[in-house]
């Protein structure tokens, strides 16, 4: 008895750890979750996905290319797949001039992802994360626009290879938007 009591500890000792380390949370069940909206907001470059169901935000994503140059934000979509549990969508940068406007025509790079809101599961091109309900998921696109940070919560923000000031006015504005850690 006393050792399963002592593994007992250990295991949510190790979980309570885990759900504090900024990485992406072990999977948690969504039940029934249906994103049934997405909500772009650009903030530095990056653009923050708030996804949500008919009474919550299920998920924030932010996600930014970790050099800009001239890239911005030019759109992006999303919707459900065939099974309404799953969310795709995708977000596009277009080569800007140095005041950062863009032409139709111009080159882009597009970032794609889905999340599996019963498995709260968030899969990209480079691989699955599990997520956690109503958490803020911060991703840095390398050079070759595949995710190489994926970490979670507002510290995450601190990643990018800003100068203070605009990861101050990051997180500030990220903030107007998600209320937790």
């Amino acid at each position: 008895m006393k050792q399963v009591l002592s593994t007992l500890v250990v295991l949510s000792l190790a979980l309570s750890l885990a759900a504090c380390s900024g990485q992406p949370a072990r999977p948690s069940k969504g039940g029934n979750t249906v994103i049934s909206s997405a909500h772009n907001v650009q903030i530095e470059g990056g653009v923050l996905k708030i996804l949500s169901d008919d009474e919550r935000n299920v998920l924030y994503l932010y996600v930014r290319p970790e050099k800009i140059d001239h890239w911005v934000v030019a759109g992006g979509g999303g919707g459900k797949q065939t099974e309404p549990w799953l969310f795709k969508s995708s977000i596009v940068w277009a080569q800007g001039d140095e005041h950062g406007w863009h032409s139709n025509d111009a080159p882009k790079m597009t970032f794609n992802f889905e999340l599996d809101s019963r498995d709260m599961k968030l899969t990209t091109d480079k691989g699955t994360y599990a997520v956690r309900g109503g958490d803020l998921v911060v991703i840095s696109l390398d050079e070759d626009w595949y995710p190489g940070n994926v970490n979670s919560g507002v510290d995450a923000l601190r990643q990018f290879d800003l100068p203070q000031e605009e990861t101050q006015r990051l997180v500030s504005k990220v903030r107007q938007h998600y209320t937790g850690p």
